[in-house]
């Protein structure tokens, strides 16, 4: 009976990885939790105890591949990729977890823009321009918005 069972495992297992790659995130997170129910009504093989292990360690692999999915859709929005994403943090009972990732995303990249700023203002001001100097920050400051835009767009 334990090759069944783990050939029972593995198919679920190939087809979750498949879903995880191909971003199809819900579809991963359903085969998983019916994995898990599954390794809990048959827990009492030892076989299928060990694989309660690898199944929390698959959601959880779940749950990074999310978070850099939506991440690249920061960079570069795909809205089957997002619905996808979204789905998934919602099946994970983690719906909230797309703010958070996205916020921090835009957060960093806003940070990296205002430290590139800052920076050119130093470099004009090390130049012996203070003319040059003023206008950069001023374009910094004044032009804020746009310049985080154009960032984000080019990112």
């Amino acid at each position: 009976m334990q090759p069944a069972l783990s050939h029972a495992a593995v198919a679920p297992l190939q087809s979750m990885l498949k879903a995880m790659d191909d971003g199809d995130f819900p579809r991963a997170i359903e085969l998983c939790a019916d994995c898990q129910l599954d390794v809990d009504t048959y827990k009492h093989y030892k076989s299928v105890r060990d694989l309660e292990a690898k199944f929390n360690e698959a959601m959880e692999t779940i749950g990074d591949r999310l978070d850099k999915a939506l991440q690249t859709c920061c960079r570069t929005f795909d809205a089957t990729a997002y619905e996808n994403a979204l789905i998934g943090y919602k099946l994970q009972g983690k719906p909230h977890r797309v703010i958070d990732v996205v916020v921090t995303h835009l957060s960093d990249l806003v940070d990296i823009v205002s430290h590139e700023c800052a920076l050119a203002s130093v470099a004009a001001a090390t130049e012996g321009d203070p003319a040059a100097t003023t206008e950069r920050y001023k374009g910094c400051a004044l032009g804020g918005r746009e310049v985080v835009r154009s960032a984000l767009l080019r990112r």
